[in-house]
């Protein structure tokens, strides 16, 4: 696993949950480039669900035991893990 791609909360995350390989987690990854139509296919290939959040970054939701597969992938760029909105401490400016 290149470690240098991932984030911290994504190294604790994954320490934590290592025995727990069948448990999904969500995911932003920066990509080097726009994502191509078999980068696209590689992901489905790995079962991996994606929704694309702009032209760079999108959200996976991803097994454990596939971020060691998608740090290899040379055009992912960084692996962040996604964060809960605080709705509480949210507001909207018009």
């Amino acid at each position: 696993m290149n470690y240098r791609k991932l984030d911290p909360e994504l190294i604790d995350a994954i320490d934590i949950l290592k025995n727990n390989k069948n448990y999904s987690i969500f995911l932003l990854i920066d990509l080097e480039t726009d994502i191509t139509n078999k980068q696209e296919k590689e992901l489905q290939d790995l079962n991996v669900n994606f929704f694309k959040a702009d032209n760079k970054i999108y959200l996976f939701d991803v097994k454990i035991d596939i971020i060691d597969q998608l740090t290899d992938m040379p055009w992912i760029k960084h692996l962040t893990l996604s964060k809960r909105l605080d709705t509480q401490n949210f507001s909207l400016v018009v």
